[in-house]
């Protein structure tokens, strides 16, 4: 049951038409830094960062309604030409590792030490997910989740407007909408006016919610964890991050060559387990 759990969420970890909002004079982007720039500008330049982070976390997975032991990690992610490079790894008791994922642009690789197996599987393949979801979609879906803001643009569509009303709810302010397409399926990020801290992420069988921000370095946001939900699976997810930093790119942290070594199956095998549990 925890391996099904842990799957599924390293898949996420591995998420039209409207006028133009009038620009306010003062985009706060963190709270330490203030810069006059027009929405579009801004957003513009938010997409772009960051470009690498790295972050300690606490995460918790509660599947059909059953709360499971909490897991802590480090995720390190760096933005690549085809979505972003993933490292997750999940600690358990003492620091024993749960598991160890990897994905990068065309692969995704996962070791899970009580199984003594590396699964692999090509991004390019349209395999199905056990929730019907298609594989080849996991990098662009983490991507959303981890910088929503990249949804500006995603499909050619720029248009960004005040969300209407009902999709705002538990925010205090009225926030911006950017609508998107993921896959054929139509989503919308929610973000602050004044910060552009991003508030929510919706998406077809994907809602993901996100906690305040804190300020990075150079003054934009970055929220300090998110809420995840994807009824498909009846799975909910709570990280809280810590220790959240931009660095520099690393290749060496993307390197999938020690995932190379010992035995490996195809994640076909481990999916084809989950859908028979």
């Amino acid at each position: 049951m925890l391996v099904k759990v842990i799957f599924s969420a390293l898949l996420l970890m591995a998420i039209g038409g409207c006028a133009i909002v009038a620009p306010s004079s003062t985009i706060q982007l963190g709270p330490l830094k203030q810069i006059s720039l027009p929405i579009k500008e801004a957003l513009e330049r938010q997409t772009r960062l960051p470009a690498a982070m790295s972050a300690n976390a606490l995460v918790q997975f509660t599947l059909k309604g059953k709360a499971q032991p909490r897991v802590t990690g480090i995720i390190n992610w760096e933005r690549a030409e085809n979505g972003l490079k993933l490292r997750a790894t999940g600690l358990g008791a003492m620091g024993v590792t749960v598991f160890d994922c990897l994905l990068t642009d065309d692969w995704l690789y996962l070791y899970i030490p009580s199984h003594g197996v590396i699964y692999t599987a090509d991004l390019g393949d349209e395999a199905l997910l056990p929730d019907g979801r298609m594989l080849n979609g996991i990098a662009d879906e983490a991507m959303l989740v981890l910088a929503p803001w990249s949804a500006y643009g995603m499909g050619g569509d720029k248009d960004v407007s005040e969300c209407p009303a009902g999709q705002w709810e538990g925010s205090s302010v009225r926030p911006l909408c950017i609508g998107f397409v993921e896959d054929g399926r139509r989503g919308v990020v929610g973000l602050d006016p004044k910060t552009l801290a991003p508030l929510y992420l919706r998406l077809e069988g994907l809602d993901v919610r996100y906690s305040a921000p804190d300020g990075l370095p150079d003054g934009s946001p970055y929220p300090t964890g998110f809420h995840l939900e994807m009824a498909g699976l009846g799975l909910k997810i709570d990280v809280d991050l810590k220790k959240i930093l931009p660095r520099r790119p690393d290749v060496s942290l993307f390197d999938p060559a020690p995932f190379c070594q010992g035995r490996i199956l195809p994640l076909s095998v481990l999916i084809d387990r989950i859908k028979n549990s």
